[in-house]
């Protein structure tokens, strides 16, 4: 793969920072708690949720008691480290981090990104997964006039698309025991260039 500094990082598209606040606020007033997770973790907690095997995030530093560490691929990773090692309780959360991944980037794909993830891993049935399906699809509404749907894939897993690109992804997953919704409460700049084409 091509090195990241091989591409013209300054064409990326810049990250709305008033609109990721502006979420954030929207999130906590329906109940989400505010936490910072951390931004590195042990890899096991990345291998069991990104949506790629390449190590080029992986850290050579002992952070974490002689564990690998990488950088999270997003918030939801540094929720799992938290809950599972009791440093938070289940509770229904929102927390803000840099996404870090490997892909070939394009528009829509950028080496680090920025997004708001939604957790509940205090109430995980059909109707706690619909809320923050919808909580998420009602907030995207309020800041866009371009064509929404959420689409239903399997397995009670969704995306919610925008303009026909996918701007947020919610389901369940089990990891250590833990039973747990995540969604994307908003992934900048996926979002603002979602929102740019015109359909």
């Amino acid at each position: 793969m091509e090195s990241i500094l091989n591409n013209n990082i300054s064409a990326y598209p810049n990250i709305d920072w008033q609109l990721i606040a502006q979420a954030q606020s929207y999130y906590e007033s329906l109940g989400y708690k505010y936490v910072e997770t951390p931004w590195l973790v042990p890899t096991y907690y990345t291998e069991q949720t990104k949506p790629f095997k390449d190590k080029s995030f992986v850290l050579d530093s002992d952070l974490f008691e002689n564990q690998n560490s990488e950088l999270v691929g997003s918030a939801e990773q540094g929720f799992l480290y938290l809950i599972d090692n009791q440093k938070i309780p289940l509770g229904k959360y929102c927390s803000i981090s840099p996404c870090f991944r490997t892909e070939s980037y394009d528009s829509l794909h950028q080496p680090w990104f920025l997004k708001l993830e939604l957790i509940d891993c205090k109430s995980t049935n059909k109707t706690s997964l619909n809320n923050v399906l919808l909580d998420a699809f009602k907030f995207f509404q309020s800041i866009t006039n371009g064509n929404l749907e959420i689409i239903n894939l399997a397995n009670n897993t969704y995306d919610i698309n925008l303009n026909n690109i996918e701007i947020g992804s919610y389901g369940f997953r089990t990891i250590n025991g833990v039973d747990y919704i995540y969604g994307t409460g908003l992934a900048l700049p996926r979002f603002s260039v979602a929102d740019k084409i015109i359909i």
